[in-house]
């Protein structure tokens, strides 16, 4: 399935500057798997070296936020699916 993924944020350089990255894959893991296969530089700002998502990404399924357990949440062509970089603080 071909949907388009919204990025924002510091991972607009992962796309060169590319705010909305077609994408395909059945759940919301091969989505963000097959942006990686379109920029591969992405793999380094996404995921650890041992292939978990980092815990700065943040991923949004109809404005819902995803946790790491919801990457093989099913996700339709008419789904809205967004990354971001997820601000901290204190």
């Amino acid at each position: 399935m071909t949907m388009k993924m919204r990025i924002f944020g510091y991972f607009l350089t992962i796309t060169g500057g590319q705010e909305w990255v077609t994408v395909q894959g059945g759940t919301v893991g091969e989505c963000v798997a097959d942006l990686v296969r379109q920029f591969p530089a992405a793999r380094k700002k996404l995921y650890d070296d041992k292939g978990k998502l980092y815990g700065h990404v943040a991923i949004f399924l109809n404005g819902r936020l995803l946790t790491a357990s919801d990457l093989a949440t099913p996700v339709k062509e008419t789904d809205s699916l967004s990354m971001m970089p997820q601000l901290g603080g204190g």
